[in-house]
């Protein structure tokens, strides 16, 4: 499940984003992995972030009727392939193949970032604007389970690789919304205070 956490800390209210996988069995839960923007959470209750609206940020309704899961499973394994090859290939052509899955109006958040991209072409001036700063070197996105509706792909695991030199691994989930042969939004959960810790350098 993916949406908003809303609450009171200290009398304070919150609200924020959050992504929870739950594993059920014989009526029970027996595994919950949580991620949750906690940063948020701290920044309003003391008073340095506005709490968002109550306005709930749902998805666009589907331009299909029929779900295929096998089509969204396969497009979200190329988006994949294109995605690790970028710092392979180091260009803006690899750049190029991977935002060429990405259709038009195609939104990117992460709100343990905070991040947001909105169009495939302003994503594509950003990852280029990285390339270009180097500091990345090789990563993979190793999956541990994936669930899909047709529509909806969600994808949980471990994201490995290269930072300025320094090798990170850190978990992840990651919505990602199929439209036709592309991804119309993505929206990401990562743990970043362990990427940060593994590729600062030592104090």
């Amino acid at each position: 499940m993916e949406g908003w956490l809303e609450g009171t800390q200290s009398g304070r209210p919150f609200r924020t984003r959050f992504t929870t996988w739950l594993k059920v069995r014989d009526a029970g839960i027996v595994h919950q992995i949580d991620y949750v923007d906690y940063a948020s959470i701290r920044r309003q209750v003391a008073g340095a972030e506005p709490v968002p609206g109550g306005t709930s940020d749902t998805a666009p309704p589907s331009r299909r009727r029929a779900r295929d899961a096998s089509r969204a499973l396969r497009v979200v394994d190329e988006f994949y392939r294109r995605y690790e090859a970028m710092p392979v290939l180091r260009s803006t052509a690899g750049v190029g193949r991977y935002t060429e899955m990405l259709t038009d109006d195609f939104t990117l958040e992460d709100p343990t970032a905070p991040a947001r991209a909105d169009g495939r072409e302003a994503f594509r001036a950003t990852l280029n604007d990285l390339l270009a700063k180097g500091e990345y070197g090789v990563f993979h996105w190793e999956v541990d389970r994936r669930l899909t509706d047709g529509e909806w792909v969600v994808v949980n695991g471990t994201w490995r690789g290269i930072f300025k030199e320094r090798p990170f691994a850190t978990r992840f989930t990651t919505w990602l919304l199929v439209r036709g042969d592309r991804i119309a939004r993505q929206i990401d959960y990562l743990d970043y205070p362990t990427f940060r810790r593994q590729t600062s350098p030592p104090e």
